[in-house]
């Protein structure tokens, strides 16, 4: 199973070490920005999250319970593989990232993300909700009906997308970067603003 996706950005705020011997005024207020912005980056990541039952936004949270030490978390086994893909998709997408997101990409590589069973289970109950009708491009014989093409049954039709996966990897569906990302220099200058006031 691959681990969870975890982002701590304790280290963002300018000299760490310095921040924490301020006094607890100033350190609570730097707290106070961090926890509004966890929430925030959590929040963003969930509705950035590729959605069909909602499993992963749903295992999307942010702990802020140790002061200025926050964490984002994706608990879905499966929460790096949609975040950066997988196969050649993998390799596309995490070209695209700074130096930092690559490495932590790299971490995932070579994990998996649950058993072949559940795999095609899962893309079984997909193809059933989303109610995918695959016509086959083979020709098959039977009777008067020679030369047409047939509707593919849910099974076989994951049976071939579980297959396409296998060699050719999913897509990236970004989610908890592009919030992260997004929030960053408004954590910055929110800190830097306390900093210069208190």
């Amino acid at each position: 199973m691959a681990d969870a996706i975890k982002i701590d950005y304790s280290s963002l705020v300018k000299g760490g070490e310095v921040i924490k011997a301020l006094n607890k005024e100033m350190l609570d207020k730097v707290d106070s920005v961090l926890d509004a912005n966890a929430e925030a980056i959590a929040l963003e990541a969930k509705e950035r999250a590729p959605k069909n039952f909602g499993n992963l936004a749903n295992s999307i949270s942010a702990d802020i319970s140790k002061p200025l030490e926050k964490r984002i978390t994706a608990n879905s086994n499966y929460a790096a593989f949609m975040e950066f893909g997988t196969g050649k998709y993998a390799a596309a997408e995490v070209g695209k990232l700074s130096a930092m997101w690559q490495q932590y990409a790299a971490t995932f590589k070579g994990q998996k993300g649950g058993s072949a069973e559940e795999m095609y289970n899962n893309i079984l109950k997909w193809v059933h909700y989303k109610r995918i009708k695959w016509e086959s491009a083979a020709k098959f014989k039977s009777g008067k009906k020679q030369g047409q093409s047939k509707m593919l049954t849910d099974e076989q039709t994951a049976w071939f997308i579980y297959h396409y996966i296998l060699f050719n990897g999913v897509r990236a569906h970004p989610f908890m970067v592009p919030a992260y990302e997004h929030y960053r220099p408004k954590i910055i200058e929110q800190v830097e603003a306390v900093l210069k006031n208190l």
